[in-house]
């Protein structure tokens, strides 16, 4: 495929579960200076997994646009923990996340931010009322007491997804930018972003994904692991800002 006929903001899905022995070695090759230290960091294999599928699908995919190897791509590390391609005339950006099995990797032509959570059922009024908004936490509060963990974690997914496009802390974050809400909804659009696209969607195992885009962007979703291929996928949009754009 032509760097040409990429999809201009794609989004890969992956299932640590699915890697084998082999596949584990090969991804081990693809790995830049540091990584293999910080892989050999982890102390759990659940991690050690979602670090290495993270790394083996951003590699894979940057390569191809790239038209390089995967462990020739030059990926930095910000002072925020943000990694970025360092090569600053690089057409591409891009984002990870993980959780639980899960990992994802979004490309993209312009800055973006990916965020995966499993939407854990427990009483979430103590954290909305330390990190959301005054409107934020009403929105999380009004809603039926058994559907309060899924909204509160609407919003986290989505604010944790405008941090990694931004580059920034979730300190900087939490308490300011609040949605605009809509009934049992809430749009993804914050007051100061109405020229960036924000999608909310409900993938697999309670998972929801948050992504948030500079500037939207057609896109697609693929489900595969690197080397075995991938297929168009279609996770369900549960919300997103009036200029989104979703294929």
């Amino acid at each position: 495929m032509s760097t040409s006929e990429h999809p201009e903001c794609a989004i890969y899905l992956a299932d640590i579960r699915q890697i084998d022995p082999g596949l584990d070695g090969r991804y081990c090759a693809m790995l830049g200076p540091g990584e293999d230290e910080r892989l050999s960091s982890f102390r759990f294999p659940e991690g050690r997994l979602s670090f290495l599928l993270g790394r083996a699908l951003a590699r894979t995919q940057l390569a191809e646009r790239l038209h390089c190897e995967p462990a020739e791509v030059a990926i930095a590390i910000s002072d925020k923990g943000k990694p970025f391609l360092s090569d600053k005339d690089a057409a591409w950006c891009f984002s990870i996340a993980h959780a639980g099995a899960w990992v994802a990797v979004a490309i993209a032509k312009t800055p973006v931010g990916l965020d995966l959570e499993r939407a854990e059922r427990r009483n979430v009024k103590a954290l909305a009322r330390r990190f959301y908004t005054e409107q934020e936490y009403q929105w999380v509060c009004g809603q039926p007491e058994e559907s309060q963990a899924q909204c509160f974690f609407r919003i986290w997914t989505l604010k944790e997804a405008e941090v990694k496009r931004r580059g920034s802390t979730m300190s900087e974050l939490l308490s300011g930018a609040p949605f605009r809400l809509h009934g049992d909804l809430a749009v993804a659009e914050f007051a100061e972003g109405a020229a960036c696209g924000y999608g909310l969607f409900q993938w697999r195992e309670e998972q929801l994904l948050g992504v948030a885009l500079s500037e939207p962007r057609p896109m697609r979703f693929f489900e595969g692991l690197p080397g075995q291929g991938y297929v168009q996928v279609s996770p369900s949009l549960l919300a997103g800002s009036e200029n989104w754009r979703h294929q």
